[in-house]
């Protein structure tokens, strides 16, 4: 399971596992982007002003929930279980 934004400008954007234990996969037709994680509260817990395609790791920033992830503005959320 994944989650896939599909933008009015065109972007694709995968993140993947969903649910996930804090490891996940981005993957971007775009070379780089801005990230945003946040929890239900809206506090950002994490932020790559130049992220890229590939793994994040925020296993150590956060516990069990659901999360929300900004991708250039556009969101999906994400479950930590």
């Amino acid at each position: 399971i994944y989650a896939k934004i599909d933008s009015a400008n065109e972007i694709d954007f995968s993140v993947y596992p969903n649910p996930s234990n804090g490891i996940f996969w981005i993957k971007s037709d775009l070379d780089e982007f801005e990230i945003s994680i946040y929890d239900t509260t809206g506090k950002l817990v994490f932020y790559e002003g130049n992220g890229v395609s590939g793994e994040y790791n925020i296993s150590s920033l956060i516990s069990s929930g659901l999360y929300w992830i900004s991708i250039n503005g556009d969101m999906c959320k994400i479950v930590i279980p």
